[in-house]
């Protein structure tokens, strides 16, 4: 009868410490979304009224050959598919804008 309530013991103390360890994970897990929170900027709002200008004609965007980009977009997903660019066409793309996070400098 000796073993069985050592053994108890240590069933209640080992149960014990691990639900103990697993409440302070939690804990600490609860306090990771107060680490790097960006604090808010404050705008201090100046009103000035200035006259508008009148627009100037935008200036006429020069014709860029996108065509090797497209060679290498298209030899970079055939690399990834396993096949060659004869399987497929590709019949638009658009860049990314800067303010993405996988895009970003």
């Amino acid at each position: 009868m000796e073993w069985f309530s050592e053994g108890m013991v240590a069933l209640i103390s080992g149960m014990g410490t691990t639900f103990l360890v697993l409440i302070f994970l939690s804990w600490l897990i609860g306090l990771l979304k107060y680490v790097n929170k960006p604090q808010p900027v404050k705008v201090e709002t100046v009103t000035t009224v200035t006259p508008a200008p009148a627009p100037a004609p935008a200036p006429a965007a020069a014709k860029q050959d996108d065509s090797e980009l497209v060679a290498v977009i298209a030899a970079a997903i055939a690399a990834t598919l396993n096949t060659t660019t004869d399987k497929f066409q590709v019949r638009s793309f658009r860049r990314l804008q800067p303010s993405e996070r996988w895009n970003a400098r």
